[in-house]
């Protein structure tokens, strides 16, 4: 084995390897059409050969057993939660299938019940080159990459583009393709694919602006008349202009708008959705055209961004205490009747709405995206990876560990692979139809979701509204939206704990859909900054210099153009300049 990669270079290379983007799917053929995912005929070939369709044309079968067991060794970390009476990680229904139905055995080598214990007893593993077929990476995003990459240079793991693609189900694929573009990009090198990573989607389609839509319709403003859920910056400055000058919630002192948040990710009643509409992502590092590093909170959008605020508050359109002004504060503004507008994600209805459901029963919101003048809504985003399952490069038979994985997600998502086993193995079929089966009984530790599950109420509403799916079908899955969903089409009147799910899971997360399938929605990437030796110190203090400095700007209290300029000097002197170059050198270098 060769010598081990010095870990600081290690660390180095592997965010470096961020960069790299592949092709969605399978990285040498992502328009290949993946094997069909069927129960076999217990009678084929060994290891997925190929069988006679009635048609005499030759169909491929994943999931063809094994002649002789086959026995697959894996390290993960140990799970000892949510198994039923008798069962557990080392002993359950889906290993006992696994062995029956596809003639795989399935060994814990490396298991350990602390996160640290188990990092500690692989990375020993990987310095001694002794590794099970299946190689569980967790942790930091930082340590896990250099992992990722330390295994991939030392040549410990094998390259499973071919295995993928021939072996990976249509569940898995329909998974990954989900992400778009950057579903392999970590794990891709020279347009090999060498491992399988778990994404977490944190592209935010879902940040808007809720209004209060009573009030709309009393002051009879119209807004989305073309139906593409996106409003103008001229629009919202129309609305908050009304609201002001009509108070519709009767308060006596009405407030167009209120920010309480200029230095975080959150849209949350924060700046920045509408500091997206000009560009800027703030608290974000982003690589530009020429591949230079950028730091979005100092960027000249965030001027741009800054001077519409400026123009509000001139305007009498923004809360006047804007210095003063946090969450409860503005949660009790909209309870008040004094403010009918809010920044923040599609689950402001569940949490942020509550009291103001209460104290106006008839409180609507309706949520719109912000075009930024090109008729898209500006969103940040990266896909955030953190776990990562990678094949050891003695493994003799790869492609069992993705036709193992395959299982497992095609029982979990797949309604007619799972009724097709049902009589022979009732015990897994009862196992797959519970909601987390998959998480649980994926034998390598990794749990994958689609891009797309956040919006199954939506899903379930808008099919049960179409007729796709009967009344039984949608009260099984959640029969308090199902009661609620019967009001909403009957035009009944609901109570404030219902009006949370109508504006929420139907309303606002079916437009956030609409936008993200219809090309609404334009996502800003990043680097996926998430720490830097600088940070790690200043960090603290270049957050409160960017609220310091926006608050001045905005009251007045300093000139924008000069407010500005002093703002990226302290910004920098602070740490911000440090961070940039260690950005650069450690994300980009």
């Amino acid at each position: 084995m060769k010598k081990m990669l010095n870990r600081a270079m290690a660390l180095l290379q592997a965010l470096a390897m961020v960069l790299s983007l592949a092709a969605c799917g399978a990285p040498t053929g992502s328009e290949t059409k993946a094997p069909e995912t069927k129960a076999p005929d217990k009678a084929t070939e060994a290891g997925g050969q190929e069988t006679k369709a009635s048609d005499d044309v030759e169909e491929f079968n994943i999931f063809a057993p094994y002649d002789e067991t086959v026995k697959l060794t894996f390290a993960r970390t140990e799970s000892t939660d949510g198994y039923p009476e008798g069962q557990s990680m080392y002993d359950n229904v889906f290993i006992d299938f696994v062995k029956d139905y596809l003639n795989v055995e399935i060994e814990y080598e490396i298991t350990r019940n602390s996160q640290d214990d188990y990092l500690q007893a692989l990375n020993m593993a990987i310095t001694g080159g002794e590794l099970p077929d299946s190689i569980f990476l967790c942790g930091s995003v930082v340590d896990t990459l250099a992992t990722v990459n330390e295994l991939i240079a030392e040549d410990m793991v094998c390259d499973i583009t071919e295995v993928y693609e021939k072996y990976a189900s249509d569940e898995i694929k329909e998974i990954y393709n989900s992400y778009g573009e950057n579903c392999h990009s970590i794990v891709t090198v020279d347009g090999k694919l060498m491992g399988l990573q778990q994404n977490l989607n944190t592209s935010d389609v879902r940040n808007m602006v809720h209004i209060r839509q009573d009030w709309l319709d009393k002051l009879g403003i119209k807004l989305d008349e073309d139906g593409d859920n996106l409003i103008t910056l001229e629009e919202l400055e129309t609305v908050l202009n009304e609201f002001v000058a009509k108070d519709p919630g009767n308060s006596g002192n009405p407030v167009g708008m209120f920010v309480a948040n200029f230095n975080a990710k959150s849209a949350n009643y924060s700046a920045n959705l509408v500091s997206n509409v000009f560009g800027a992502r703030i608290m974000y590092w982003y690589q530009d055209e020429n591949g230079n590093a950028v730091d979005g909170s100092v960027s000249h959008e965030v001027k741009d961004a800054l001077g519409w605020f400026v123009d509000m508050y001139d305007k009498g359109l923004i809360d006047p205490q804007i210095g003063i002004t946090n969450m409860d504060a503005g949660m009790a503004m909209m309870a008040n009747g004094r403010c009918g507008v809010a920044f923040g994600n599609n689950t402001m209805s569940n949490w942020f709405f509550q009291d103001t459901y209460v104290a106006f029963p008839e409180a609507d919101f309706s949520a719109y995206g912000l075009d930024n003048g090109t008729g898209v809504m500006i969103n940040p985003s990266f896909d955030s990876v953190t776990k990562y399952v990678m094949i050891s490069k003695d493994c003799e038979n790869p492609e069992a560990l993705m036709k193992v994985i395959s299982l497992v997600y095609t029982l979990a998502r797949n309604e007619e692979f799972r009724e097709s086993i049902k009589d022979e193995y009732p015990e897994v079929y009862e196992a797959a139809c519970q909601s987390g089966f998959a998480s649980l009984y994926n034998p390598t530790g990794m749990n994958l979701s689609n891009a797309n599950d956040t919006f199954t109420a939506y899903f379930m509403y808008d099919d049960w509204k179409n007729g796709k799916i009967t009344d039984e079908e949608y009260k099984a899955y959640d029969e308090e939206e199902y009661n609620v969903a019967v009001k909403v089409k009957n035009g009944e009147a609901m109570e404030p704990s219902e009006r949370i799910i109508a504006d929420w899971c139907f309303e606002a997360l079916g437009k956030c859909y609409e936008m993200k399938t219809s090309g609404k929605a334009q996502l800003l990437k990043h680097l996926g900054v998430t720490t830097t030796p600088t940070m790690d110190t200043n960090y603290a203090d270049m957050k409160a210099c960017i609220a310091e400095w926006w608050i001045k700007i905005i009251t007045g209290e300093v000139s924008l153009d000069d407010g500005f300029d002093l703002f990226v000097e302290e910004y920098n002197a602070l740490g911000g300049e440090d961070v940039l170059k260690e950005v650069e050198e450690m994300y980009l270098n």
